[in-house]
This record gives C-alpha cells, sequence and structure tokens, in this order.
C-alpha cells in the first residue's frame, strides 16, 4: 500500500474510532478499502497505540478476517517450524 493511501486510511480509522465505532468495523471499513492483514495490523498499531503483537491478534480474531485465520496461522507454524529446524 502507498504511504498516501496508508495515510488517509489511518486518518479515516483515527475518525471512525473517535466516533464510536468498533474495532471490527473499523477492521472491515479497512478491508473493504484494499487493505491486507499486514496493513490492518499496521493501521491499528497506529491508531489504537497497542503493540504489535496485540494488534495483530485483533486482526486475525476478528470476525472480518476469519476466512483467512487458518491458512495464517498455517503458515506462520510452517514459518516457525522452518525457521527453527534450520537452527539445529
Amino acid at each position: 500500500m502507498d504511504n498516501e493511501k496508508e495515510s488517509i486510511l489511518i486518518e479515516e480509522s483515527r475518525r471512525r474510532l473517535r466516533s464510536g465505532q468498533s474495532v471490527d468495523k473499523v477492521l472491515l471499513f479497512l478491508r473493504e478499502s484494499g487493505a491486507d492483514v499486514s496493513d490492518c495490523d499496521w493501521i491499528l498499531v497506529e491508531t489504537c497505540e497497542v503493540k504489535p503483537r496485540d494488534a495483530k491478534s485483533a486482526v486475525i480474531h476478528s470476525p472480518v478476517w476469519r476466512d483467512v485465520t487458518g491458512s495464517l496461522e498455517s503458515f506462520h507454524s510452517s514459518l516457525v517450524r522452518d525457521i527453527t529446524s534450520s537452527e539445529k
């Protein structure tokens, strides 16, 4: 995502959160605007001032991203397994 679009999405996400929208509604807005999971992680870090791991957890456990959660968890497990086995 380019910096200009990211800035616009961050500002709109802040506005929506200040107006009382839930994080899930903001995530839905972001996804519909073309943001991917990583973009959503970063935007939550910026708008909610949470740690990256907390933002990631909120995104992957959100119903907005439920359709890809299994794939993400499988990829992460595979990546961790590959890294730890290459360290041996």
